[in-house]
């Protein structure tokens, strides 16, 4: 159990919860390995917490962005989902993993963004051009455009 772990623990047992302050004596890798153990030990809302409060924290970090992301990607907030991922692809730039275009791809059309989602997929597909999610995400959102707005102009 790693050391944040332990002193989240602590806390809750103390009826205490991890703040700002305790949290700063951690990098934004050992947070995010902590927010995954909260999550797979089903502690969503504590997961929650913390990932807010590292955001505050760490907002420029990388790992906090994505980690950040895909809380709010589970918690179906699709528009805190977009915004942070939009600003760790900006961050990324062309180093961005498949992970990030997808992730964000489908928050935008969770969104109800599916014009935006679709560029994200092609810009995905410039660099992961065989990806098979982003293939049937490409897949998926050409049918739905289609069917809603068969005068719209995309790549096909």
């Amino acid at each position: 159990m790693s050391l944040l772990l332990q002193e989240i623990s602590t806390k809750q047992q103390l009826g205490a919860m991890v703040n700002e302050r305790d949290l700063s004596r951690y990098t934004p890798a050992e947070i995010c390995q902590t927010i995954q153990a909260l999550m797979r030990d089903g502690k969503d809302e504590f997961a929650y917490l913390m990932g807010e409060a590292a955001l505050n924290l760490y907002p420029y970090s990388e790992d906090i962005l994505a980690v950040t992301g895909l809380l709010a990607s589970t918690r179906k907030d699709w528009s805190l989902a977009v915004e942070l991922l939009e600003e760790l692809r900006r961050m990324q730039g062309v180093n961005s993993p498949v992970l990030t275009f997808v992730v964000l791809a489908r928050s935008l059309r969770c969104n109800l963004e599916p014009a935006r989602a679709f560029e994200v997929v092609e810009e995905g597909l410039q660099y992961f051009p065989d990806h098979e999610e982003l293939l049937s995400e490409k897949t998926f959102l050409k049918t739905f455009i289609d069917a809603h707005h068969p005068a719209s102009q995309h790549k096909s």
